[in-house]
């Protein structure tokens, strides 16, 4: 597999960087070690299992585009298992962090005018808040 691809360094607290080069993933990772506190056993045994079946599940390539209003990463959960998505890079994801994205939801509005010419009416309708194209 690609190493800029999904191999991604991951935190103690399970959050994966994607799209980045290895070493700006090592200094984020480490600034995330830093964030960690009071997990408990349990915890870090739910997370690992976690980790264990998002590693399991088949993968797909994508790439979530920057918008002129949204150029940040995505950051993405699965079960307390965070995934940082870089835009405009190719990524491999597990199923159930595309399932995830597909099911993150915004409402748009349109300004339509009325039939009887007077006016606008705004309607409503339902976009993905990250759309992505697969690579």
């Amino acid at each position: 597999m690609n190493d800029n691809l999904n191999e991604g360094a991951e935190g103690s607290e399970g959050t994966v960087f994607l799209g980045e080069e290895k070493d700006n993933r090592a200094s984020k990772n480490s600034a995330s070690r830093a964030k960690v506190s009071g997990l408990r056993a349990d915890d870090n045994a739910v997370e690992t299992k976690t980790m264990e079946t998002l590693h399991k599940q088949p993968v797909k390539r994508i790439v979530i585009d920057s918008t002129e209003t949204q150029k940040e990463d995505v950051h993405v959960a699965v079960n307390g298992h965070t995934y940082c998505i870089q835009r405009d890079k190719e990524v491999e994801l597990p199923l159930a962090v595309i399932e995830v994205l597909d099911n993150a939801k915004t409402t748009v509005y349109k300004q339509v005018k009325r039939e009887n010419g007077e006016g606008y009416d705004l309607v409503p309708s339902e976009v993905r808040r990250f759309p992505y194209r697969t690579a």
